[in-house]
């Protein structure tokens, strides 16, 4: 995108939980991908690596409305990041990243909130080393008898561990499933319907600090490098894509051929 822009703040639709497809709410962020890319809402979701739709679906249902609408930051890198030509280790590549930054910069933030930043920092410093995380995680989890939220995430992210560990199951869609699956037990340590059901009125945790943003990261570091160049030239692009969104939102998304964004900015 260009330097200065924020999709986030220029377009002009919210981004709904599950999407227009699945519940006829306000589409999600794969769905305005989608349309931006090929004027229309395909759910094979073309352009995008697969466990990269995967994150981003799943983290978005999980997360509340003020907090999904900062994914929108992701879409115009998202537009054609991947290809029917890449091969199946670069799509392995991306789980075993996705899942590597996912353990290094979640798995922190919930210790942090839980006030072990010894332990925090021992998670960090593995820098998502599926050999050397095992030790500070099984560490970290001797204190969260007391403390559901937390027992939850330590359990997802040995899980993941054991999984990556595994030679056949880093190759498929367990990894993604398991590395997404901690990222959600993450978001819930700040869902406040969780807090007041597992915590009780006490709180043994604070919140998380910048959680949104480092799922972002996640996800753009997946991403990297951008395939194409940035769709967007300037603001008024932006805008005119999303009246052109909801226009297409009140006729219910009819089929189209073409998308007047795509055309002139990925025509080779």
């Amino acid at each position: 995108m260009a330097e200065g822009l924020d999709f986030g703040v220029l377009w002009p639709v919210p981004v709904g939980r599950f999407g227009w497809r699945a519940r006829g709410n306000a589409p999600c962020v794969m769905e305005i991908v989608s349309w931006l890319t090929t004027g229309r809402i395909d759910t094979g979701w073309p352009g995008v690596s697969p466990s990269i739709v995967h994150h981003v679906q799943t983290a978005q249902d999980a997360m509340d409305d003020e907090a999904r609408q900062k994914l929108l930051v992701l879409v115009p890198a998202l537009m054609r990041c991947a290809n029917e030509s890449d091969t199946s280790d670069i799509e392995t590549g991306r789980r075993l990243l996705l899942a590597r930054r996912s353990l290094s910069l979640l798995v922190p933030l919930v210790l942090e909130a839980a006030g072990l930043s010894q332990e925090a920092e021992a998670v960090r410093g593995s820098d998502g080393s599926f050999s050397t995380i095992r030790g500070p995680l099984s560490e970290a989890a001797e204190f969260a008898t007391t403390n559901p939220l937390l027992g939850a995430v330590l359990d997802s992210a040995q899980k993941l561990v054991a999984c990556a560990d595994d030679q056949q199951t880093k190759r498929n869609e367990q990894l993604s499933f398991r590395t997404t699956e901690l990222a959600v037990s993450v978001i819930q340590c700040n869902d406040a319907s969780a807090r007041r059901l597992l915590l009780g009125q006490y709180p043994r945790m604070r919140l998380l600090e910048f959680l949104v943003e480092a799922i972002i990261t996640v996800i753009e570091e997946a991403i990297d490098p951008p395939r194409l160049p940035p769709p967007f030239a300037d603001p008024w692009d932006v805008r005119e894509a999303g009246d052109r969104f909801k226009t297409a939102m009140a006729e219910g998304f009819p089929a189209s051929s073409s998308n007047q964004l795509e055309t002139r900015r990925f025509a080779r």
